[in-house]
């Protein structure tokens, strides 16, 4: 569970990240997608802290929300730095979240 609660972390702030840089770029489809997968995230990795008894169901949420946000993400990485990294991240949470549930 601790893995996936880092991973939610970090991949909340490289959503956010990207968010703010494609908003700058005014593309808000990317920073829209990676705005809700922050959120759920961030909720992900609250709900894993407390150990409460819907973490699994909100992990499962989470990885499905993190591999729409890095293939969405996954398009523009070879341009954008912020977008490549976000798609890592939110790969690495999805795995996460899938071995933590």
């Amino acid at each position: 569970m601790k893995n996936c609660i880092e991973a939610c972390t970090d991949c909340m702030i490289a959503c956010q990240e990207c968010a703010a840089a494609c908003i700058k770029e005014n593309d808000s489809d990317c920073a829209l997608i990676c705005l809700d997968c922050a959120e759920v995230c961030d909720m992900c990795a609250t709900f894993c802290t407390r150990q409460s008894s819907m973490a699994e169901k909100i992990m499962g949420i989470c990885k499905a929300f993190c591999e729409a946000c890095a293939d969405y993400c996954k398009k523009y990485a070879s341009l954008r730095e912020h977008c490549k990294n976000c798609a890592e991240m939110c790969m690495r949470c999805a795995v996460a979240c899938k071995f933590a549930a």
